[in-house]
């Protein structure tokens, strides 16, 4: 998805907070399209599912452009505008279109070149917009394995919930695996101004034989704010020659 827009032209973001009249505007416009499709949207191709958001946004490049550039004043970012809308304008998407849920599956391409990763990733978003959605912990738990369902969840369900709810309308959302305990999908909530993290969720999943979560670690906004100065005070270090990296290992021979 992040290639399909930036690739269809410079987009841009709010000025401030909240869903601006503009994004609205474009969110629903999509929205209507999908509900007048007689075609399947499961169905659609990847350049189907493309060409309609491209048509919308052909529709309403002025707008864009002109809240593009009064986010750059505003935020005085240059190089990473176009990314950052992206971002916005994707989880907004996700968030207030249902048709759009289905065409995210083929437009949003993450570990394609993985066929057995791939279901893993798509089983972390569905359970991350479930949470979004304050789906009811009864529910939630059918994404969990039988192991992680027989502990205490559902405070950890009720705090993601609430985290979640708190700055979702705000922030960009990210999902990337990582290969920590298995296969872990660290998804984390940017302020889509700021770029400061507002909440973590790493998503374990043990192996790839099933599409069940075993375990749920999380981070509130002012856990990672300390996270983040460490990581900055200890690069300012390594600049500075305060402190030396090792070289790195050598090649092992075969």
């Amino acid at each position: 998805m992040r290639t399909l827009l930036i690739t269809i032209f410079f987009l841009m973001t709010a000025i401030s907070y909240g869903q601006q009249p503009i994004i609205k505007k474009v969110t629903s416009e999509i929205c209507d399209t999908l509900s007048k499709i007689e075609k399947p949207l499961g169905e659609l191709s990847y350049e189907e599912s493309r060409n309609i958001i491209k048509t919308v946004l052909i529709k309403n490049y002025s707008d864009w452009v002109s809240e593009l550039s009064d986010f750059k004043k505003k935020t005085g970012k240059t190089n990473t505008a176009e990314y950052d809308f992206d971002k916005y304008f994707q989880h907004v998407l996700q968030m207030d279109c249902q048709n759009f849920r289905i065409l995210d599956k083929k437009l949003d391409t993450y570990l394609s070149d993985k066929k057995k990763l791939r279901p893993l990733h798509l089983k972390a978003k569905e359970f991350i917009i479930a949470l979004e959605d304050q789906f009811k912990n009864n529910d939630l738990r059918q994404f969990l394995s039988d192991n992680l369902k027989s502990k205490n969840i559902d405070d950890l369900l009720n705090t993601s919930k609430i985290e979640i709810a708190k700055c979702k309308r705000t922030t960009t959302l990210s999902v990337i695996l990582v290969y920590v305990n298995g296969y872990t999908f660290r998804v984390r909530y940017f302020d889509y101004l700021s770029d400061e993290p507002e909440f973590q969720i790493d998503l374990v999943f043990k192996d790839n034989l099933d599409l069940k979560i075993d375990n749920l670690i999380i981070k509130d906004k002012t856990q990672l704010m300390i996270e983040s100065k460490k990581r900055i005070e200890f690069n300012k270090k390594i600049e500075n020659g305060e402190i030396a990296l090792p070289p790195p290992p050598s090649p092992k021979k075969n």
